[in-house]
């Protein structure tokens, strides 16, 4: 799934500012973690973090959920 992932593909359909600059992982603990690791370091706002599997993600109210690999 995440050879689908191509920046410059998703660069066209993202409009508004949201995902002018991206990263892309095969796996990773939760995308939010990483983007806000991302801003810390820099990066511009409106940086996207997409992921083909989250292993500690978290949703609304503190609840964890996991996205196994070519889930969605």
């Amino acid at each position: 799934m995440v050879e689908d992932l191509q920046p410059e593909r998703l660069g066209e359909l993202i409009r508004g500012g949201w995902g002018r600059s991206l990263t892309i992982k095969e796996s990773t603990a939760s995308t939010m973690d990483d983007a806000s690791s991302a801003a810390a370091d820099g990066a511009r706002d409106g940086h996207v973090v997409l992921a083909d599997q989250q292993t500690r993600g978290r949703g609304a109210h503190g609840r964890q959920w996991d996205s196994p690999p070519r889930s969605d």
